[in-house]
């Protein structure tokens, strides 16, 4: 799964469900203070932009921290 969020610039944060092939992925997305994209899934930092591994059947954790805290809520 490529993770390569597109929140409109006026959006810090949005959370929604995800199913991929079979997963359930709760995605948490939130722009802060970082000069690059991360990924972290159930807790654990993600190297690049792929997410690899998923089982069906599982509920994951996706969290993304975009660049560029917008201040706003």
């Amino acid at each position: 799964l490529r993770v390569n969020p597109q929140l409109p610039a006026h959006w810090s944060q949005v959370r929604a469900i995800r199913h991929f092939r079979g997963a359930r992925i709760n995605v948490e997305i939130q722009r802060q203070a970082t000069e690059k994209q991360q990924l972290y899934l159930d807790g654990v930092h993600v190297s690049g932009d792929c997410i690899c591994g998923l089982q069906s059947g599982t509920e994951y954790q996706l969290k993304v921290i975009l660049p560029g805290a917008t201040g706003h809520d």
